[in-house]
Parts: structure tokens; sequence; C-alpha cells
């Protein structure tokens, strides 16, 4: 082989290096700007959490020192929740067999 295809295969395989680079710092950049948007979101998450946690106790409770009043209390308000989602789901299962029925109707 002559020098210039030798010189043609080196110049390919450094540019060939150079684009693989310049997609790699471009995929490494995305994945820090979404890494530092999860910290900025664990942050909001942690301020949240101090809220929470500076809350008197009348209104939050540790779990290992709750009383039987606390435990009826959180059961009454789990058991609330269950039913508004049971009426929530009722309602998309409504909404679901009407759109249904007028599609075979």
């Amino acid at each position: 082989m002559t020098w210039w295809v030798w010189l043609l295969v080196w110049l390919v395989l450094a540019a060939g290096t150079v684009v693989g680079a310049v997609f790699l710092v471009r995929s490494l950049w995305h994945k820090a700007v979404a890494l530092a948007d999860a910290l900025g979101g664990l942050e909001d998450l942690a301020e949240r959490l101090d809220v929470v946690t500076d809350l008197p106790s009348a209104v939050w409770v540790h779990p290992l020192t709750a009383t039987d009043a606390d435990t009826d209390r959180w059961r009454a308000g789990i058991a609330g929740r269950r039913e508004e989602r049971g009426a929530r789901r009722a309602a998309r299962h409504q909404a679901a067999y009407a759109r249904w029925d007028r599609w075979w109707r």
C-alpha cells in the first residue's frame, strides 16, 4: 500500500474518534443535567420532610410512640382514602363502559 492510503486510514480513524468523543460528551452532558434536576427534586423533598417533622406532635406521631387513638385515626384515614379510590375507580369504569356502549351502538 502506498503512503496516502495509510494517511487516509489514519485520518478516518481520527475523525471517527472525534465524532465518537462528541457523542460521548453530549450524552454525558444530558445525563449530568438530568442528575442535577433530580438532585433539585431531592432538595424540595428534603424541605417538605423538614416541614413534616417540625409539625407538633398532635399532628405527626412517630409510629413507635403511637397510641391506640393514633392507630385508630390512621386506620380511619386509610379507610377513607380507600373509599375515595374505589369511587374514582367506579367512575372510571362507568365512563369506559359508556364509551364502549356508544361505540357499539
